[in-house]
């Protein structure tokens, strides 16, 4: 992610989403690390770590998983909100009876709540930063006007 001024993001929702590649090898597939001559290693090319990347990220995030995620472990959710050190702001849900594609469901009303109150943090972390004593960026006109 772009850590560019310029960039308008004013945070992420992160859902249902693993800690890499290889840690999902072996919770869908544990039988590869028991393989020979590190087949799952070959197997798995692309790594996707984003345990490695989250503790980079300095906007605001929200990091939301099912307790009874059969797809992918809430404890991998956990781990990426515990490494977002850089994070202005972060947040978890964890929805109790939530399975990995029904949290909204399941969760209701709390989940529209949760969103809403992030989105409202999020719009004043970003307003702040527009208050800085920074110079003015040549794109900050295209922002959109927040109060």
């Amino acid at each position: 992610m772009s850590q560019n001024k310029d960039f308008y993001l004013n945070g992420v929702i992160i859902e249902s989403t693993f800690t890499s590649i290889s840690d999902m090898a072996d919770q869908v597939f544990p039988f590869l690390a028991k393989l020979p001559c590190g087949l799952k290693d070959k197997m798995t090319k692309l790594q996707w770590k984003s345990i490695d990347k989250v503790p980079d990220i300095k906007f605001p995030l929200l990091y939301i998983s099912g307790d009874k995620d059969s797809f992918v472990p809430t404890w991998m959710t956990q781990q990426l909100y515990d490494r977002s050190e850089s994070a202005p702001l972060r947040e978890i849900l964890i929805v109790p009876g939530g399975d990995h594609n029904n949290t909204f469901i399941v969760a209701a009303g709390s989940y529209t709540t949760k969103l809403s109150t992030f989105f409202r943090k999020c719009r004043m972390h970003y307003k702040r930063g527009l208050e800085s004593t920074e110079p003015e960026s040549p794109l900050a006109s295209l922002r959109p006007n927040i109060k």
